[in-house]
């Protein structure tokens, strides 16, 4: 996978501290957490769902192979204040050295070894009550309403990957394994506030997520697609995914 650069990484906390994303994933998590207090935050990246459990109390275990992103989520962490409540560790799941944790959450990172049979066998032996799964529901990569601009432009919508493959794999596997599970399909918009991000930089992220270059067509593109929302001018980033919920 293709390294974040600085700019998305940035626009990565602009979007979880203004978006729906993580907060209406983690408000349902939460109500299932009574009684928890510790996590592993598993594939965190720059580290949404860290930083939320880290707010609300929770000893977080955020763990990515991710060098530069986990760096990223350590200097929150210090802007924060909230260094202490949070280790961070940078490792291969199947190499990775954690202690067991009331709750596991790994969002959006099925790839390698974390979804392979031996990678969930490891989650699950890490989790003492509550263990939660969010994965993509769509194949084709529509963020940002994509598909608009992939057909003006006549080019084939790329997609992420097998991903109701990888649902169904996964929850086979849990099936087999003894856990059950809630599926929960959740509609959300991790769009982008222009308060914190102007019109030009947001047409060039945009881009860059398309592997597009910067033209007027793509600029025109996006101030078509600006509302109000909240009282702010906002681009709309619609998007589905499955939380699967597990008492382990």
């Amino acid at each position: 996978m293709k390294d974040w650069t600085d700019e998305q990484i940035q626009h990565y906390y602009i979007g979880t501290s203004c978006s729906e994303y993580p907060r209406v994933f983690w408000e349902r998590i939460k109500q299932r957490l009574k009684h928890c207090r510790d996590v592993i935050d598993l594939g965190c990246g720059p580290g949404a769902f860290a930083l939320a459990a880290v707010q609300d109390g929770y000893f977080v275990q955020a763990v990515d192979s991710n060098k530069k992103q986990l760096s990223a989520l350590e200097n929150k962490m210090l802007e924060w204040g909230r260094n202490t409540h949070c280790r961070l560790i940078n490792s291969d799941w199947l190499d990775a050295e954690v202690e067991a944790a009331d709750a596991v959450i790994s969002a959006y990172c099925f790839g390698g070894s974390i979804g392979c049979r031996k990678g969930l066998e490891k989650i699950i032996s890490k989790t003492k009550k509550a263990l939660f799964f969010i994965m993509p529901y769509n194949d084709e990569r529509i963020d940002f309403c994509g598909e608009t601009i992939f057909n003006q432009l006549g080019k084939k919508i790329p997609v992420y990957g097998d991903c109701r493959k990888t649902l169904d794999n996964t929850l086979e596997n849990l099936q087999s394994l003894g856990i059950k599970y809630d599926c929960e399909l959740i509609e959300y918009d991790f769009g982008i506030n222009l308060t914190y991000s102007s019109v030009e930089r947001s047409t060039s992220f945009i881009a860059e997520k398309f592997d597009f270059e910067m033209s007027p067509m793509m600029r025109e593109y996006v101030e078509d697609m600006i509302v109000e929302k909240d009282g702010c001018r906002w681009i709309p980033n619609p998007k589905t995914s499955v939380l699967i919920s597990c008492n382990v």
